[in-house]
């Protein structure tokens, strides 16, 4: 049913009876013994008001249940065989969700998780190819362009660009531009308001953690040199405005609120861009990190300590860079 290619009748029943295939699918999966045959318990099946938006909306915390992240997970994992009845046939079965339910994608689960964190959420293994991913999580951002600054629930609490940078999944550029033309709430987003984070520079979350394989060092290097391009963009317009957008604002900028900078948090994390941010912010090497109180070749220097063998060259390239920090660092 997810493939889209079944949809028949009225779309809102039929919605429904997707939901609770998704259901008993869950449920089969979890409490599936060898041998022996699965009973569904009783009032497993629901009847279709259970899953209003209004009732979802007051109960998702006690729900266990959340039909719209199980199909955004079954479509995008490795074993979904949807493709196979049309390139993009699962949109259908996404367009007919939402028809019958406005808020279906909008709606976290009991750990605070969207729907779109569900899919960034796990590897980027998918069977879609690059444009259908690129398809599903560009619509996912359509519905309202606040997720792409909605932290994950969970102990890790990161933003969806963290989540794809992380995970492989190449949609950081679309997740970027959906943060930086955001508009205002819709009344019933609640849940993405107490969940919305825009003091975090979009920089400096692609820069804090790892990478993945996928993009391998060259991607990296494009990933980052496309968001400056894009920060240098916006700031152009903010600048002839009367009026900035101070949320806006905080999210092109190089240094954070806490006075960290984005080569910081690069070197930190080992990131191969430090001549790119160097060359853009050449005054970042001056800069101590208030977190450590360490400059930028000292922080990159703790980052490499335990590696084999030790990368002097990226050392002596930032006290290149500003050697009068080591006299500062010395008196």
């Amino acid at each position: 049913m997810a493939s889209g290619y079944f949809i028949h009748g009225d779309p809102i029943e039929w919605a429904e009876k997707l939901r609770l295939a998704l259901k008993v699918a869950a449920y089969i999966r979890a409490n599936k013994k060898e041998g022996a045959e699965t009973v569904l318990p009783e009032g497993f099946f629901r009847p279709v008001s259970s899953f209003s938006s209004d009732s979802r909306a007051s109960s998702h915390s006690s729900e266990s249940f959340f039909p719209y992240h199980e199909l955004i997970r079954l479509i995008t994992s490795e074993e979904f065989r949807g493709h196979k009845f049309g390139v993009s046939g699962w949109m259908n079965t996404l367009e007919a969700c939402t028809s019958s339910d406005s808020t279906a994608f909008l709606r976290p689960d009991n750990l605070g998780n969207l729907p779109l964190h569900a899919a960034l959420g796990s590897e980027c293994k998918t069977t879609l190819g690059l444009k259908s991913e690129r398809r599903l999580i560009k619509y996912l951002l359509s519905l309202d362009k606040n997720m792409a600054l909605c932290r994950e629930g969970g102990i890790e609490k990161r933003l969806p660009l963290r989540m794809s940078i992380e995970n492989g999944w190449p949609v950081y550029d679309l997740i970027i531009d959906s943060a930086l033309s955001r508009t205002s709430l819709r009344r019933n987003s609640k849940d993405i308001t107490e969940n919305l984070c825009n003091s975090t520079p979009l920089l400096h979350d692609a820069l804090m953690g790892p990478y993945h394989e996928r993009f391998g060092i060259h991607g990296a290097r494009q990933l980052i040199k496309k968001i400056m391009d894009k920060m240098n963009q916006v700031l152009r317009q903010l600048q002839q405005q009367e009026r900035i957008d101070a949320a806006k604002f905080n999210l092109v900028q190089f240094v954070d609120s806490n006075g960290r900078t984005a080569l910081h948090v690069a070197l930190q994390n080992k990131w191969p861009v430090y001549d790119l941010l160097i060359k853009e912010f050449p005054t970042g090497l001056e800069n101590q990190d208030p977190s450590s109180s360490l400059f930028p070749f000292q922080t990159l220097a703790v980052a490499l300590k335990d590696d084999s063998p030790f990368e002097t060259s990226m050392l002596y390239d930032l006290i290149r860079g500003n050697p009068l920090c080591i006299d500062r660092h010395e008196n």
